[in-house]
C-alpha cells in the first residue's frame, strides 16, 4: 500500500448530473450517520449506489455531506461522513491509500479513519478513482469524480489531464524557478491538454522544500506534494509520482530544469501528430530539448550548444509518455526499478524495456528546458567521483539486466573504453589529486567548464 499526502487541495461542489454521473462507491447505507440533504439515500437497508457529478463552474454554495459506510474483510463497519465543508472534525486522522493489485489489473483503494480498520473498494482500470483525501493540519480536502468509458464527457477530460512528476532532493532554489516556470504555461485543449497538475515527490530534504512549499502553496496552484522521509533515490521517487498522477499522460522532467512557456504544449501537439500518424496507437514518447546551463539567475538566456546533443533513447529529464504504457512496462510499486536505488542509468534501464514494447520515439525541440548545474568549484570534486563511483555500480547492474551490445556500449563496458581510460589516465596515474593546481588554475581564471571537462576522463 502506498500512501499518497497531498499538499495541494481543490475545493469541487457536489450538484446532481443526469448526463454524467459518477459512481463514487457501493455502500451500506447507516441513517444515523445521514445528514437532511445527503446525496445519498437509505434504499430498503440495501446496499446504495451514491450518484454524483462534481462540478468547479458550479455556483452554489450548498456543500452537501457523503456518508457512506461499508463491509471490509475484517467486518462491517461505520466510516466517518466525507464532507466539502472546511474542517470536518469526524474526519481527522483519515489516510487515502491506494495499492495495484497485479494479478487482477485493478487500483484497491482504501479509506482508514485512523483506528486500524478499513474500507476497500476495488476499481477496474477503465474507470477512474474516487479519493477523498483530508490534510489534518487545515481540514482542506478534494474529492474526485469516477466515470467509466459509458460517458466520453469524464473520459476526455481525463486524457485531457497531464501530470508533471517531480523527484527532488535538496534543491530548493533551483526547483523554485522550475515550478514557477510550470506556472506560467500557455495550453490549448484542442491538441490533447485542457488541465495539468505538478507532482513534486520530496525525496528526505532537509533544505526546508516541505516547509516552504507548504507556506507558499498559493504560489504553486499546480502543485500536489508527495513526501517521502528517508531518501530512496530518484527511481522511487518518480514511481511514487506516476502512481500518484492522475493525467494520462506523464511527463518527466529534473528538478533542476526551467522550462519555456509552451514546453507542456509542444509535447502535447508533437505527441498527439505522433499518435494519429499511428492510428491511434500510444506506444510513443515524445523527447523534448536540454540545454544545460550554469546561469542560474536566467536559466532560458542560454543557447543551444553541440554538447547539448543526447543519444539516449529515454532519459527523464524531458519526456512525455502515456501513463499506461508505463504501468504496463513496470510492476506494482512502478515502473522505474528500485533496485537502481543509487545514481544513474534507471531511466535508461526502463527505456530498454519501453523498447521491447515496441514504444518508440519521437523528437520534440520545441519542447525546451534548460537544465541547471552549478558551476564547477574544487569542493565539487569528491561528490563528483562519488557520483561516478555510483553510475558505475549502476551500470554493472543495467548490463546484468540487459546483456546487449548496446548496453555494453552505454555502459563503456567494452575493450575499447578500457583502452581509452589507460591512455587518457596513464592506467591511473593522472588522477583528480595530481591534477589538483591545474583544477585550480583554470577554476581561478574563470573557466570552471574547462577544468570540469580535463575531470571528466578520470
Amino acid at each position: 500500500r502506498r500512501e499518497s499526502t497531498m499538499n495541494r487541495f481543490d475545493y469541487p461542489h457536489l450538484v446532481h448530473n443526469n448526463t454524467s454521473m459518477a459512481v463514487l462507491q457501493s455502500w451500506r447505507q447507516s441513517p444515523s450517520c445521514c445528514s437532511p440533504g445527503s446525496t445519498a439515500g437509505v434504499l430498503n437497508n440495501k446496499p446504495a449506489v451514491a450518484l454524483a457529478h462534481f462540478s468547479k463552474s458550479s455556483t452554489s454554495s450548498h456543500r452537501p455531506r457523503v456518508c457512506v459506510e461499508g463491509t471490509s474483510s475484517r467486518g462491517r463497519k461505520q466510516v466517518p461522513t466525507l464532507s466539502t465543508s472546511s474542517r470536518p472534525a469526524e474526519t481527522q486522522g483519515w489516510r487515502h491509500l491506494r495499492r495495484h493489485d497485479v494479478n487482477r489489473r485493478t487500483w484497491v483503494t482504501s479509506i482508514s479513519a485512523g483506528n486500524g480498520e478499513e474500507v476497500e473498494t476495488t476499481i477496474d482500470p477503465t474507470e477512474r478513482e474516487s479519493t477523498a483525501s483530508y490534510d489534518d493540519s487545515t481540514g482542506q480536502g478534494t474529492h474526485q469524480s469516477v466515470s467509466t468509458d459509458v460517458h466520453q464527457e469524464h473520459v476526455e477530460q481525463q486524457r485531457n489531464l497531464w501530470s508533471v512528476v517531480i523527484p527532488t532532493y535538496n534543491r530548493l532554489p533551483i526547483l523554485t524557478k522550475a515550478l514557477l516556470a510550470l506556472e506560467n504555461q500557455t495550453i490549448d485543449a484542442a491538441v490533447g491538454i485542457s488541465a495539468y497538475e505538478v507532482v513534486v515527490v520530496d525525496d528526505g530534504s532537509t533544505d526546508g522544500t516541505i516547509e516552504f512549499l507548504q507556506e507558499n502553496d498559493a504560489k504553486f496552484p499546480h502543485v500536489r506534494l508527495i513526501r517521502q522521509d528517508v531518501n530512496g533515490g530518484p527511481g522511487k521517487a518518480r514511481n511514487r509520482g506516476v502512481l500518484a498522477a492522475r493525467g494520462e499522460v506523464v511527463v518527466f522532467i529534473d528538478s533542476d530544469l526551467v522550462v519555456t512557456p509552451t514546453f507542456l504544449q509542444s509535447h502535447a501537439e508533437q505527441l498527439d501528430q505522433a499518435r494519429q500518424q499511428r492510428g491511434g496507437d500510444d506506444r510513443v514518447f515524445t523527447y523534448g530539448r536540454v540545454v544545460n546551463t550554469d546561469n542560474f539567475e536566467d536559466p532560458t538566456a542560454e543557447p543551444f550548444k553541440v554538447t547539448d546533443m543526447s543519444a539516449a533513447f529515454f532519459a527523464t529529464g524531458n519526456v512525455a509518455i502515456s501513463r499506461q504504457q508505463l504501468m504496463a512496462t513496470g510492476t506494482a510499486d512502478g515502473p522505474f526499478d528500485t533496485e537502481f536505488s543509487e545514481y544513474g542509468w534507471e531511466d535508461l534501464e526502463l527505456g530498454e524495456r519501453l523498447k521491447n514494447r515496441g514504444v518508440e520515439i519521437v523528437q520534440c525541440p520545441e519542447a525546451v528546458g534548460y537544465h541547471y548545474h552549478p558551476q564547477f568549484t574544487l569542493d565539487q570534486v569528491p561528490s563528483l567521483i562519488r557520483q561516478e563511483q555510483q553510475r558505475g555500480r549502476n551500470g554493472v547492474r543495467f548490463f546484468q539486466k540487459h546483456p546487449s551490445l548496446g548496453v555494453r556500449l552505454m555502459v563503456q563496458m567494452t575493450p575499447l573504453h578500457f583502452g581509452l581510460w589507460w591512455l587518457l589516465t596513464l592506467g591511473g596515474l593522472i588522477n583528480e589529486r595530481v591534477l589538483a593546481p591545474v583544477l585550480k588554475a583554470l577554476v581561478d581564471s574563470g573557466r570552471p567548464r574547462a577544468a570540469l571537462g580535463l575531470l571528466s576522463p578520470i
